[in-house]
């Protein structure tokens, strides 16, 4: 807007003079037209140019009002999906109208109190293989087999590209005539509670000049020589760079002010193992004799993703396994599939392999309240291993366990095995509440344990490719018999959809 022109009562003479002028008038409907969607000021701004018209006789001014007050027209419909925690994942082959163009040229918007607003989004491109292009590598690594930098496609969108969003951005629905001035293509994105019926919005725009994206940045990685730490909205964890485990974790509340650190080690792995012709045993710390060694991430506002090589050696039976991990940090829950490689079935070796994998936690976590799917009536950490955690149901199969403490709100995890996997082994309740025992190494001492046994392993462990997941909720508020906000993630997604919006 030109220096000085500001639509303020004191200033409006200015205005009519200018359009007074043939050759100002063009300049002056765009600078008026760029106000009335920047400021909230709308029903005043409309009383003012009738009052114009109404002096000057000018088509030109009651075209402003007009257009001022098409703005105000309802939504085609209210958003009415209540989802909050919820990604949205959608492939490129349900753009087809943008497919080929260049991803840095595409804006992703809601139509929320009766605006179109940029969102936070991010565009991942995938290989043929179905694995993302990571563009940074950790100093040293070289791209390769284990990790692309580059799509074949040159950052052209395509159709096995991934457009990742959050269901709590979304709006309203807006006809065609409101979406964002100055897009060439663009697409409707409807996203619907299968549950419910509720519905969200978001439109995928084209523009030759783009607009500023949205300054929403969910989540930040940084990694160090020793150290990577993930900040997100709603949590900060961070560990050695050569680790499979996080040592540090604390909960971001509303108000930004972070917590403190309820980690000791997460997860914590033991195995047990027996061989199976000397009759020897031994205990294993996988997560000790696991190394991890970063190769790539990809730093994006609504998630990051990292990827690294793990290998284990487990020397006293000379046995080594190799495999990789990606990690995928959102707003306040990460993902972490895993993916195992072996060279032979370790039964041939190993008459027995059992093992448990928990999250140890430091003494801030004292008042929470623990369940899981079979344990409903919950126990309390608090260092003393009670009477009903050690008759805990631990022979029963399942897949999540939630902690909800008085002040820092809630933390649900869940595990998913392959279908193979779960034809041999139980998910079973695992939880160790001692604060005058200790398990190597101990940064915080004793131990307050908490996640699943897993007995008769070693059959899940035969030749050839694994992968497992595990998934870590950090919700601010959610109370017992609310799970279902935070499973239904998993069990019942929310569907997805695409059009050209309507007239």
């Amino acid at each position: 807007m030109e220096a000085g022109l500001k639509l303020e009562p004191l200033l409006f003479p200015q205005i009519v003079k200018r359009l007074g002028k043939e050759s100002e008038r063009p300049l002056v409907k765009k600078e008026v037209w760029s106000f009335l969607l920047q400021r909230k000021e709308k029903k005043m701004l409309i009383r003012k140019l009738l009052a114009l018209s109404a002096a000057l006789g000018t088509v030109l001014v009651l075209g402003l009002t007009a257009r001022a007050q098409e703005v105000n027209t309802p939504s085609a419909a209210a958003k009415s999906i209540t989802r909050i925690f919820d990604p949205v994942i959608m492939e490129g082959r349900l753009f087809p109208e943008l497919m080929g163009k260049k991803i840095e040229k595409l804006r992703l918007f809601a139509f929320l109190d009766a605006e179109f607003k940029p969102i936070p989004f991010q565009i991942d491109e995938k290989l043929p293989d179905g694995s993302y292009v990571l563009p940074n590598l950790v100093p040293g690594v070289r791209a390769g087999k284990d990790v692309t930098t580059n799509d074949e496609d040159q950052g052209l969108f395509d159709e096995n590209d991934d457009l990742i969003f959050l269901v709590k951005d979304i709006g309203d629905r807006a006809v065609r005539s409101l979406w964002r001035e100055g897009y060439d293509k663009g697409m409707e994105i409807v996203i619907t509670d299968p549950l419910t019926g509720g519905k969200g919005y978001a439109y995928l725009l084209h523009f030759d000049l783009p607009p500023p994206p949205s300054e929403v940045d969910y989540v930040k990685l940084h990694i160090g020589e020793k150290r990577i730490t993930v900040e997100a909205s709603r949590y900060t964890m961070g560990g050695p760079v050569n680790a499979t485990y996080f040592d540090y974790g604390s909960r971001i509340g509303a108000d930004g002010k972070k917590g403190p650190d309820i980690l000791d080690r997460a997860e914590k792995v033991r195995a047990k193992a027996k061989m199976r012709f000397l009759r020897i045993g031994f205990i294993y710390a996988t997560d000790v004799v696991t190394k991890s060694y970063p190769l790539a991430w990809k730093d994006g506002p609504v998630r990051v993703i990292t990827r690294a090589k793990h290998a284990t050696d487990l020397k006293i039976i000379k046995f080594k396994m190799s495999g990789y991990a990606e990690s995928y940090f959102y707003f306040n829950y990460l993902i972490r599939p895993t993916i195992l490689e072996l060279p032979i079935s370790m039964g041939k070796f190993l008459s027995s392999f059992d093992l448990y994998g928990a999250i140890d936690f430091t003494e801030a976590i004292y008042g929470a309240k623990v369940y899981d799917a079979v344990n409903t009536r919950g126990t309390v950490l608090d260092g003393k291993m009670s009477e009903a955690e050690k008759a805990l149901i631990t022979d029963v199969d399942h897949g999540w366990v939630l902690g909800i403490h008085p002040t820092m709100g809630a933390m649900l995890t869940r595990l998913f095995f392959p279908p193979e996997w779960l034809k041999h082994v139980k998910r079973g309740s695992y939880i160790v509440d001692d604060e005058t025992i200790n398990e190597e190494p101990e940064d915080n001492p004793g131990q307050i344990k908490v996640g699943y046994y897993l007995g008769n392993f070693v059959k899940c462990l035969t030749k050839g490719r694994h992968v497992y997941y595990e998934h870590f909720y950090f919700p601010e508020k959610l109370k017992w018999g609310e799970q279902d906000k935070i499973l239904n993630i998993v069990d019942n997604p929310v569907k997805t959809g695409t059009g050209p919006g309507i007239e």
